[in-house]
Parts: C-alpha cells; structure tokens; sequence
C-alpha cells in the first residue's frame, strides 16, 4: 500500500514526504552516492515496524497530516532512537514541535538548504541501531 520495496536496508527512510521534502532528499542523494532512499506512504503500524527495522534513520514529513505523523515517529523513536529520527514540516501545527523536541530529536522546519541537509544525515547516520528487543525475537 504506497510503499517503494526496500531491498536489503536503507540509510533513510522518509514516511510520508511531499514533494518538496522528496526534492531535497534526492537531491542530497545524489551529491552521496551509495546512500539508499527508501520512500512509504503505509498507515499500518505494524507495516511501519516492519519498515523501520531495516532502515538506520528516519525522518517523518508532518506537513500534511501531523497527527498521521506523530504516529509514525513514535514508532520510529522507538525502533530507532531520538537521534536518529527526524520531524520535518513546511506547516506547523499546534505542539508538534514541543512532541518532537521534548524526546530528543531534531524538527526541521523546511525547506532547507543542501548544507544544512548535509550536517543532518552526518549526524543522524552516525547512530547506531538498538540491540533487539525480546519483542523483535518472538515469532507469533
């Protein structure tokens, strides 16, 4: 449902990015090549897990829909860690800043330049994933 295969890993994967986020995001790819993009659209929570365990970070577009993307980026926090996930938006809307920032990570209010794109994924990249959880292992 809305959702680019993802192969092996990615080194980012975007929940939800409009067009504008998806521009800035390909064009930092392709001034780093190697680097894998995975894109999801996907609302089920267990289908984000799924995603999120082969990503190394993710970042949440909460332009449209912040409370689709509020969502998401717990998910993401959990499975990742606060340094590893970010809230992007073009829009604000009511708290979603203190939401993000309150757990750890970074909000980005867009757009942003190729610069500072640059620093984000250094630094977000650089995190390394939890070790599993008990939770990961069971088999239902």
């Amino acid at each position: 449902m809305g959702t680019l295969t993802i192969s092996t890993t990615s080194d980012v994967l975007l929940l939800y990015p409009g067009a504008s986020l998806t521009g800035q995001v390909r064009a930092w790819a392709e001034r780093h090549p190697g680097r894998q993009v995975a894109v999801s659209f996907e609302r089920s929570l267990p289908e984000i897990r799924k995603l999120l365990a082969r990503a190394r970070s993710a970042m949440v577009d909460g332009t449209e829909d912040g409370s689709l993307a509020t969502d998401a980026f717990l998910q993401a926090v959990a499975r990742l860690g606060a340094g590893a996930v970010t809230m992007y938006t073009e829009k604000m809307h009511d708290g979603l800043e203190l939401f993000v920032r309150v757990r750890g990570s970074p909000f980005l209010l867009g757009p942003m330049l190729d610069g500072e794109w640059d620093a984000l994924f250094e630094r977000s990249l650089r995190f390394e994933l939890p070790a599993p959880q008990l939770s990961d292992r069971l088999v239902a």
